[in-house]
């Protein structure tokens, strides 16, 4: 999706995108580095990466590329943001393995679990905990089928499993 940043004729900033992230800030901005600009870089990049790339990259996002926007706006195309985001990730860094605590309920065992599991993401931590006992193959089929959090969210609530994930700490 192009990001079209727009002013109206009273200069109020309009944009094409939902302020979902609020920080400080009640509106976007940009041409700045303001609280508002900070949320409007915040918005953009959840659009396209994960929360852990997002809040690594979203003040230099904010600084090389919010900032520099005319007062009047303009189109920020996907395929620019997308570049920017591979251009400005040191992968290495951002992905590490981390360490997630993941709390599991199991209905038909009728027991709380803790688990302490090593991942890169938190989808895949969920994934690492509820299914302890299954081997590596089908945990790696599972992160690759379930795309975002609300189908994890449905495959474990048909199988009567709950869970919760606490934030993680660098390894």
């Amino acid at each position: 999706m192009n990001i079209q940043l727009i002013r109206s004729n009273n200069g109020k900033p309009r944009t094409n995108i939902a302020h979902t992230i609020v920080k400080k800030a009640q509106e976007f901005d940009w041409g700045n580095t303001s609280e508002e600009s900070a949320d409007l870089a915040l918005n953009i990049l959840a659009l396209f990466c994960d929360e852990m790339t997002r809040e690594k990259l979203y003040r230099r996002f904010l600084n090389d590329v919010i900032a520099r926007v005319p007062y009047g706006g303009c189109i920020i195309s996907k395929a620019e943001i997308e570049t920017w985001i591979l251009t400005h990730s040191n992968f290495e860094d951002i992905r590490k393995n981390m360490s997630f605590l993941v709390a599991v309920y199991k209905s038909e065992t009728e027991k709380n679990e803790i688990y302490e599991v090593e991942a890169k993401t938190e989808m895949e931590a969920v994934i690492q905990a509820c299914e302890f006992y299954e081997s590596e193959e089908y945990k790696e089929n599972l992160i690759a089928q379930l795309t975002d959090f609300d189908e994890l969210y449905d495959h474990y609530a048909s199988r009567e499993i709950w869970f919760s994930i606490y934030y993680p700490h660098n390894n």
